[in-house]
């Protein structure tokens, strides 16, 4: 009888442990989980800020304009512009 009572004892705890330790592998690997996590988002932190400083990709409009549309296009859009009110205030004088 004893030894039965002894072997009770001992399968009876194998499955407490096992929770044990399924719980603590499964908080292990969350713990993992969230400082890989932690570590990405870290580094996407420091790619969008080195995007931001980069000149190439965000550039003020008076640069932009500087660079993609040449000054005698401008002055050219203007005259043109200056001609049609010209022509419009004409017609609505008549």
């Amino acid at each position: 009888m004893p030894y039965k009572n002894v072997h009770w004892e001992i399968s009876k705890s194998i499955p407490v442990i096992m929770l044990f330790l399924a719980i603590g592998g499964q908080t292990f690997m969350f713990g993992s989980w969230a400082a890989k996590l932690d570590e990405k988002v870290e580094q996407n932190t420091l790619h969008i800020r080195d995007h931001s400083k980069d000149k190439t990709f965000h550039m003020p409009t008076v640069e932009k304009i500087e660079l993609f549309v040449p000054r005698t296009e401008l002055k050219s859009t203007f005259n043109n512009i200056e001609k049609k009110l010209d022509e419009i205030n004409e017609k609505i004088d008549k």
